[in-house]
């Protein structure tokens, strides 16, 4: 049996291999999932595009936002994730309007999500990781057949989002993150608020940063196992 006295911060679940025992909990900050902006903004859902390629990688950004204006952030580097492929989109006639867009990698199924939101002036085309982490970042390199300029502000490379296009075409809104984290003082880091590689038997789901450390408890439970089973 396992429990948090801080179970908005930490909730923890134990399964047999668990020891009795106690342990001090604290959160500096959660894992979050990138995001990403495209800055040109559409007419209409159904506006062309651009046709060509979108390839998807991911991987570790380096990205320095600026305190006030998103247009003068800088794209300082980026890592592939080790033993991750990389998915292309390809978009043509059939589905090159921002609509079509947005559909075509949301239908690809490779762990990214595309949605369109109206800023008031027009339509723009979000971008997200679906997995927390660093690591889980994205690069959006673009084949763009319509003026063959893959990093340009025109066509299809208005989404390229990679050490070439920089921040001119896309800007990140959310960083990809890890946890940050200690257990009795040790320091840890993961790309999941769910964390159950750290201490055998059990699994800790953060769910905000703590001000003071949460105690997680694991006590003995065989008596009730045992009155349940009779």
């Amino acid at each position: 049996n396992a429990s948090s006295d801080q179970p908005t911060a930490v909730t923890v679940e134990a399964n047999i291999n668990a020891s009795v025992g106690s342990y001090s909990v604290s959160t500096q900050s959660l894992a979050d999932a990138q995001s990403l902006a495209v800055r040109n903004s559409f007419s209409s859902v159904n506006e062309t595009v651009g046709a060509g390629t979108l390839e998807f990688t991911f991987g570790t950004t380096g990205y320095t936002p600026h305190a006030t204006n998103n247009a003068s952030d800088t794209y300082d580097s980026f890592v592939a994730k080790a033993g991750a492929t990389s998915a292309s989109v390809t978009i043509d006639s059939s589905n090159n309007t921002l609509s079509g867009v947005k559909d075509a990698i949301n239908q690809a199924n490779f762990g990214v999500t595309a949605a369109i939101v109206s800023d008031g002036a027009g339509y723009r085309l979000l971008i997200s990781s679906n997995s927390t982490g660093a690591e889980n970042s994205l690069q959006i390199s673009v084949t763009d057949s319509g003026d063959s300029n893959d990093t340009d502000g025109n066509g299809l490379s208005r989404l390229a989002f990679n050490s070439a296009a920089g921040t001119a075409n896309v800007y990140q809104t959310v960083a990809g993150t890890d946890a940050a984290f200690t257990i009795n003082g040790l320091s840890l880091t993961s790309t999941s608020n769910t964390i159950a590689n750290v201490i055998d038997g059990l699994t800790f789901t953060l769910k905000n940063s703590t001000t003071s450390p949460a105690k997680v408890s694991v006590t003995d439970n065989s008596d009730g196992i045992k009155a349940a089973a009779n």
